[in-house]
């Protein structure tokens, strides 16, 4: 027999007395070991004591007998707070257990409670985002920061770009005659652009030959127009001399009147957000590549491309990019030519996933970020 046999022993004896007398395990342990002998002693003394004040001498310490024994628990164990501890565990074990657990499950739910409330799940899975540069929460720190999100939902995922200042956004082109002759990290390294997404559309004739479409404005002047009637109204979307995003049907005649420094006329343009509402759609146009500009309260710009037409990467429906937008705190967007002409440039490099078989397509003009 070991001490901890021994004690285990010796509380059943004093608590029910069911023999009045120690079995012989007990006995001989005791006298190999004086710790417990003493212990023993001091058992007795307390069960004395306790009869002595309860003037009960033919007193049972049954088990049944609860309020006896908690007064003698808490006389025994008041000289060890150690004890005293372990002991107030041991029999209330199954009470402590059940707490543990509901802490324990409490613990797990509650950070997942509180990302369901705070993140809105989508109709075709939960998009998530990992930053590759600073917090998501983390304000831009300069006027020149840019901040870059990765994009995940369910059957897509993307990228996505803030920037700080929107008065570095300018209009990058480059034609050849009427044709556009680079892609948008092309026109966006001969400017020396910090970042830069497609922007203006691309017709395209029988033959396949492609040319602009509409107009572009670079620093307050038409750099090249296809439009025959200055009185007809055009979708345009550009920023003004003060960075703010300008998006609606004018003429160009309004368009002047409006100061836009940087812009194009668009004729796939879709009002994705105004007044930080959703804008409502007649059609989701399918899952797709995107390529969106939009702006934040603060003026920020949003840039944003999703990757489509890929195993990894089916594309978006334009209701799913909305609620991209709005999660970043978007007040107004558009969305720009997609499919296969959407691209992304960031820091000397292509950063989405064009899905035509030979990269990045030509395009007419680019959104970019100077440095």
């Amino acid at each position: 027999m070991n001490c901890k046999s021994f004690n285990k022993m010796l509380l059943e004896y004093i608590e029910t007395e069911n023999s009045g007398m120690l079995n012989q395990e007990m006995k001989e342990h005791m006298e190999a070991c004086e710790k417990c002998a003493n212990q023993y002693e001091e058992m007795l003394e307390v069960k004395a004591s306790f009869r002595e004040l309860f003037n009960a001498p033919s007193k049972s310490f049954t088990p049944q007998n609860s309020e006896i024994l908690n007064l003698l628990d808490n006389k025994y164990y008041k000289k060890s707070l150690r004890s005293k501890i372990l002991y107030h565990f041991k029999r209330n074990k199954y009470a402590y257990s059940v707490g543990f657990a509901f802490t324990a499950l409490m613990i797990i739910a509650l950070p997942l409670m509180k990302n369901f409330v705070s993140n809105p799940s989508y109709a075709i899975g939960k998009i998530t985002n990992k930053q590759e540069t600073t917090s998501k929460s983390a304000a831009l720190t300069n006027e020149n920061s840019i901040n870059k999100y990765d994009i995940k939902g369910k059957n897509f995922n993307g990228v996505l770009l803030e920037i700080a200042n929107p008065k570095k956004i300018a209009l990058g082109y480059s034609l050849q005659g009427s044709k556009p002759n680079k892609t948008t990290s092309e026109i966006a390294k001969s400017y020396g652009a910090a970042a830069a997404i497609n922007g203006g559309g691309v017709l395209i004739d029988a033959a396949d030959n492609k040319a602009f479409a509409g107009m572009g404005i670079h620093d307050g002047n038409i750099v090249y127009s296809n439009m025959k009637d200055e009185k007809s109204t055009e979708t345009f979307i550009g920023f003004n001399q003060d960075g703010k995003l300008i998006y609606g049907k004018y003429t160009l005649a309004e368009v002047k009147k409006l100061g836009i420094k940087e812009g194009i006329t668009l004729s796939m343009g879709i009002s994705l957000v105004e007044n930080s509402k959703p804008i409502t759609l007649s059609s989701d146009f399918g899952v797709n590549p995107r390529t969106v500009i939009g702006q934040k309260a603060d003026g920020t710009v949003i840039m944003l491309t999703i990757n489509g037409r890929r195993e990894d990467s089916i594309g978006a429906s334009l209701s799913e990019v909305q609620k991209i937008l709005l999660e970043y705190g978007a007040v107004s967007a558009i969305n720009l030519d997609g499919g296969s002409y959407s691209s992304m440039y960031y820091n000397g490099s292509v950063i989405n996933k064009p899905c035509s078989p030979n990269g990045e397509q030509q395009v007419p003009s680019i959104f970019m970020v100077m440095q």
